[in-house]
């Protein structure tokens, strides 16, 4: 006599595994990829945060640099009121700089020359980066001397 009682229960005990089985394979391949995208997203985001706070940096050591040349040229000292008139043409509308140009419009810096150099000093300025819903911001000192 066959014992049908547990071959029904072996045959659907493999049943139930091979379906938990596809199910979870199924949810690891769907979640792969949901994490690649949201890397990928945020890896973008990063990357414009990195590149606003470099174009930041680099556009007031640019703008200081023609400012004290217009200075030496001229052969004068140049201050605040100078950088500002500068600036005002060279804000080229790059997205997470804005924070940056408005302060130098408002006067919301030092530009001094003091010990044979000009120093240049802003306090938190907001750098940020942005990629659909997502955001990264920072706040950072801005401070260099230009001989």
């Amino acid at each position: 006599m066959i014992n049908k009682k547990g071959q029904i229960a072996m045959a659907l005990l493999v049943a139930v595994f091979l379906v938990v089985s596809l199910v979870t394979l199924g949810a690891f391949v769907y979640f792969d990829k949901d994490i690649k995208v949201q890397s990928g997203e945020l890896s973008q985001v990063i990357q414009e945060k990195e590149f606003v706070n470099d174009y930041v940096y680099w556009k007031a050591i640019s703008i200081g640099k023609e400012v004290v040349k217009k200075g030496q040229s001229e052969n004068r000292k140049v201050g605040i009121k100078d950088y500002q008139e500068f600036a005002k043409d060279k804000n080229y509308g790059v997205k997470g700089a804005e924070d940056f140009f408005s302060k130098v419009e408002n006067g919301e810096f030092i530009f001094e020359f003091e010990d044979g150099k000009y120093n240049f000093e802003m306090k938190k300025v907001r750098i940020v980066g942005d990629k659909g819903l997502n955001v990264i911001s920072s706040n950072r000192d801005l401070k260099f001397s230009l001989d």
